[in-house]
């Protein structure tokens, strides 16, 4: 039985209702001086145009993405060397890896002054990427050793990697990989998994999709049963695929099928 006190309600109410009316009087006198100088008042400020620019070639492997604002998109190449391109300020460190970032004056990341920020990446080949602190889409089109991601604000996209590690994702999240963790995203989660697969801490629809060889060996929490739709034939192949999935707010679907992935951010 819960117990609800009415005072303490009530004085919340009244905490509330008082902050409400004093942010609303503030406004106005921000408002009200800004027209009496002639300003004008502007909740936002207006975005910079970026100028397209390559940032450099690099001959490395591994890239690391740090609080980057913007879409990034990796493509595969026919060159001989890691390639940047972008319109946004980036700052880099270079050793065994690559480290982008956006640089931050007086606590505030400049990136996020340029509108339509974009970072390009084009390599021949890439061992490991590894995204941290992302505000815009990551759309992977390259063949890729290992994924890494902890906190993106936008979709991730990745066509194939041998593994995949995602969480804490604000977006969807699409991708095909060989061994894939993903979790902690607050989207829709559509993912192709070669070896295996654990999904868990998702608000929203969760698909999986096995290879036509692969017998579906899984587990699963019993909470989201009546949600759990499995495809015909997906318990009948030549070796056991394992699948994990805990703690699903949504719909959630398994079954065979090719796990082609669309290059779209």
């Amino acid at each position: 039985m819960v117990e609800v006190r009415r005072g303490g309600l009530l004085g919340v109410v009244l905490i509330v209702l008082i902050l409400f009316v004093a942010l609303a009087v503030i406004a106005a006198a921000l408002v009200m001086h800004g027209l009496e100088n002639g300003e004008g008042f502007h909740f936002t400020p207006s975005k910079k145009v970026g100028t397209p620019h390559t940032l450099g070639e690099f001959n490395v492997t591994g890239v690391r993405l740090e609080n980057v604002v913007g879409r990034v998109v990796v493509l595969g190449s026919n060159g001989s060397s890691l390639v940047v391109e972008t319109n946004l300020p980036l700052e880099y460190r270079l050793n065994s890896t690559l480290t982008l970032y956006c640089p931050s004056k007086y606590g505030h990341n400049v990136c996020s002054d340029y509108e339509k920020g974009y970072v390009g990446i084009k390599a021949p080949h890439m061992e490991s990427l590894r995204a941290d602190h992302l505000v815009g889409n990551l759309v992977l089109n390259v063949e890729l050793g290992s994924l890494t991601v902890k906190g993106v604000v936008g979709n991730v996209i990745v066509r194939n990697t041998s593994t995949m590690v995602v969480n804490d994702v604000t977006g969807n999240v699409r991708g095909s990989c060989g061994k894939g963790v993903v979790s902690k995203v607050i989207g829709n989660v559509e993912v192709g998994a070669l070896e295996g697969l654990t999904v868990s801490d998702v608000v929203g629809n969760v698909k999986v999709i096995l290879p036509e060889n692969a017998s579906l060996a899984l587990k699963a929490d019993g909470s989201f049963t009546s949600k759990l739709r499995i495809g015909e034939g997906v318990y009948e192949g030549s070796y056991e695929l394992p699948v994990e999935i805990d703690n699903i707010v949504g719909n959630v679907v398994i079954e065979k099928g090719a796990f082609l992935i669309t290059p779209e951010g």
